[in-house]
């Protein structure tokens, strides 16, 4: 049998210079993660790190916590998961099993900072210890946490690239046993996502315009326009006149004399 259990929570940190909250998801950046407890029991936190939670019978453990609301988890035979609680109230238990019941619980806070805080748990109930008889099965919860942040992008850390869900987490001042680890695990089990910004259409270049005329300076009589200067032309030099040839004198015929 399977449950679900969403639980919504919102944070009410306050950031160094208040963020503009968007209207629309698609103007959102969104972290999410996942976190899985089960067995006697063991995690794998948000960033993926592997390690046992210690507890005894009847611990109660917090997996998740933010603005003193808390996910908890308490220890049962053997340090198995025995019941799921949300600010102290039961909605899951390993007793219900067998009657395939289902469990779910909602909140929703105030924010400042991140638009929404989302938190979900779900379950199946299984019998324990490994390879039982039927007289010694009992019945256990396993869990998977799931937690996802919106924010408006912003130039201030921690919701500026590139983002690092576990650094939102600890800006928010969420703690629990999926949060707070000293280690960084292999299993990428976390994604950041923002929107795409659009891609800016081409600026037209603008169409030579006429020429515009110089400024006429207001008072002022305009200057009239100046003359061109005439081009100084120069006269041709003058050949010298050649003397009137002299004819000469055409000779009178000689008279030839006459005859006595």
């Amino acid at each position: 049998m399977k449950f679900v259990a969403p639980i919504l929570l919102t944070a009410t940190a306050v950031t160094a210079k208040k963020q503009r909250i968007a209207t629309q998801d698609t103007d959102l950046c969104e972290c999410s993660a996942k976190c899985i407890v089960e067995y006697d029991p063991h995690v794998t936190a948000f960033n993926g790190f592997k390690y046992e939670l210690a507890g005894e019978e009847g611990d109660v453990k917090s997996l998740y916590m933010l603005n003193n609301q808390s996910l908890d988890i308490t220890i049962g035979r053997q340090n198995y998961i025995q019941n799921v609680k949300f600010e102290g109230n039961v909605v899951a238990a390993a007793k219900d099993c067998e009657h395939g019941k289902t469990f779910s619980v909602a909140n929703h806070l105030p924010t400042n900072g991140v638009a929404s805080n989302e938190l979900g748990v779900s379950g199946i109930c299984q019998l324990a210890p490994k390879d039982c008889k039927d007289d010694e099965c009992f019945w256990i919860l396993n869990l998977e946490v799931s937690n996802s942040i919106k924010f408006q992008p912003g130039q201030q850390a921690p919701f500026q690239e590139p983002l690092n869900f576990m650094e939102i987490e600890k800006y928010l001042g969420a703690d629990g046993a999926c949060v707070n680890v000293n280690g960084t695990g292999t299993v990428q089990n976390k994604s950041c996502t923002c929107p795409t910004p659009p891609t800016p259409l081409p600026t037209p270049t603008p169409a030579p315009g006429p020429e515009t005329p110089a400024p006429t300076i207001d008072g002022g009589d305009p200057k009239p326009t100046a003359r061109p200067t005439p081009k100084r032309t120069r006269k041709p030099t003058p050949k010298p006149s050649r003397k009137p040839r002299t004819p000469k004198p055409t000779p009178k015929p000689t008279r030839k004399p006459r005859t006595p």
